[in-house]
């Protein structure tokens, strides 16, 4: 089904690897209802590496290479981009 056909105000996707905690959708669809957010998205990690984390990501070279960007804080926060693993987002957006 192509987005435009969705029915619910929010869209979800998320990859099929992805194991996410307890509550996940709740908080991101908390976040996504404050009037500046189009997309929200979790703290990424990995199974394997658990230590590995980003919280979101930034294009560092012109050929798409991204950058993992470390905790930026507390609270929820704005990041240049979200990877494409789990998002949240307002079907207007």
């Amino acid at each position: 089904m192509d987005a435009e056909r969705a029915r619910a105000p929010e869209l979800m996707f998320m990859d099929s690897h992805c194991a996410p905690r307890a509550g996940w959708l709740s908080k991101l669809l908390a976040e996504l209802d404050q009037p500046n957010a189009g997309i929200v998205a979790p703290q990424i990690s990995s199974l394997e590496c658990p230590s590995a984390r980003t919280f979101g990501t930034r294009l560092r070279e012109k050929n798409l290479g991204v950058e993992w960007l470390p905790r930026g804080g507390d609270q929820p926060y704005p990041v240049p981009l979200v990877g494409g693993e789990c998002i949240v987002m307002r079907k207007e957006f």
